[in-house]
C-alpha cells in the first residue's frame, strides 16, 4: 500500500496508506484475474483518484482468488456525490469481468488504459 500512497504528498500519503490498509483488513480486495481493487472514501481529498500499478511479480493478496499482478486503487472524496459513486460502481463491476481485465493487462500505454477505464465508468451496466 505504501507504493500506492507515494503518489500523494505527506501527510496525505500517510492517511491514504493507513486507509487502504484498514480497508484491506476488512476483506481482501482481490477480484480474481490477477487484479486487486483497493478502494476507500476519504474526507481528506477533494477529487477522485485512480492509480494503476502493474507489478513485476505476482503478490500474495491473501485471497482465495489467487495472487495479484495489477492493482487499480480507487480513492474518492467523502462524502461523494451519487453520480461519482455510480461511475465507480460501474468501473468496479466491469473489472470483475475477465475480458476487461485482460484488455487492461494487455495495454502498456497509460493513455490507452485511461481511455478503457473511462469507458468502463461511463457505459450502462446490464440489468
Amino acid at each position: 500500500m505504501s507504493k500506492l500512497a507515494q503518489f500523494f504528498t505527506r501527510p496525505l500519503s500517510q492517511v491514504v496508506e493507513k486507509a487502504l490498509m484498514k480497508r484491506e483488513d476488512l476483506s481482501s480486495t482481490a477480484v480474481g484475474n490477477e487484479l486487486a481493487i483497493p478502494h476507500v472514501m476519504l474526507s481528506d481529498i477533494s477529487q477522485p483518484s485512480i492509480i494503476v500499478l502493474r507489478l513485476n511479480r505476482a503478490l500474495n493478496w491473501h485471497s482465495n482468488l489467487g495472487d495479484v499482478k495489477m492493482i487499480i486503487a480507487i480513492l474518492i472524496p467523502s462524502p461523494a456525490p451519487p453520480e461519482m459513486i455510480k461511475s465507480i460502481t460501474k468501473l468496479t463491476r466491469s473489472l470483475i469481468d475477465s475480458y476487461n481485465c485482460k484488455l487492461i493487462a494487455a495495454n502498456t500505454d497509460a493513455e490507452a488504459i485511461k481511455a478503457i477505464l473511462f469507458h468502463l465508468m461511463s457505459r450502462k451496466l446490464p440489468g
